[in-house]
């Protein structure tokens, strides 16, 4: 529940007529419209990563990924393994740095971390009906 939810309550008891709100989630964060060529790699070398894991007897671990540079600066990233019990029910925040004084927008460490994150698109194929084609498992 968030500033929408409040709005919502808002103009419903202010104002007397029906109102919804609609929260940002997983679903959007999750689309696939939204991946990058980046997301799609590091996805891919993680799945392979962790099933090499658990052919190797691996449990009770989870992939992380480790931000590299390169020598020449640039993004890389590594996975590893991490006990769940150090990372399960953790919050890890934004650091304070990546917010800028007033508290409304981002600075440009923050875009520096970022920007290798989104560079790249995937050519999702679609059918003729419109939607996106994906595996299926039968």
């Amino acid at each position: 529940a968030g500033c929408g939810k409040y709005l919502e309550n808002l103009v419903r008891n202010r104002l007397g007529v029906k109102a919804r709100s609609v929260e940002l989630n997983v679903s959007q964060r999750c689309s696939s419209s939204m991946l990058s060529k980046t997301d799609q790699q590091e996805a891919i070398t993680a799945g392979q990563f962790g099933v090499q894991a658990a052919l190797n007897g691996e449990t009770g671990k989870m992939v992380s990924f480790i931000r590299r540079e390169t020598e020449d600066g640039s993004y890389k990233m590594e996975c590893g393994l991490e006990d769940v019990n150090h990372i399960c029910n953790k919050e890890k925040t934004v650091p304070l740095t990546w917010i800028n004084k007033d508290g409304t927008d981002v600075t440009e460490d923050f875009i520096r971390y970022a920007r290798p994150l989104i560079q790249g698109t995937v050519s999702l194929p679609v059918g003729e009906d419109g939607l996106p084609h994906f595996v299926s498992r039968k």
